[in-house]
């Protein structure tokens, strides 16, 4: 999604979809395992912090 133009209802109708959907939910799931086993979550938000201002 794209921030311009977000709407409150697309976006909780994409959020929703991605609880809901099973497949998405391991994925999720096992990417938080590597991030917790890799760097942690403090450098994952550092990395975002650093995307976001370039």
């Amino acid at each position: 999604m794209r921030f311009q133009g977000l709407i409150v209802g697309s976006l909780a109708a994409a959020i929703t979809a991605c609880v809901a959907e099973p497949a998405h939910r391991r994925r999720a799931a096992a990417l938080a395992r590597r991030v917790a086993a890799e760097d942690g979550a403090a450098a994952v938000l550092a990395r975002v912090g650093v995307l976001r201002e370039g």
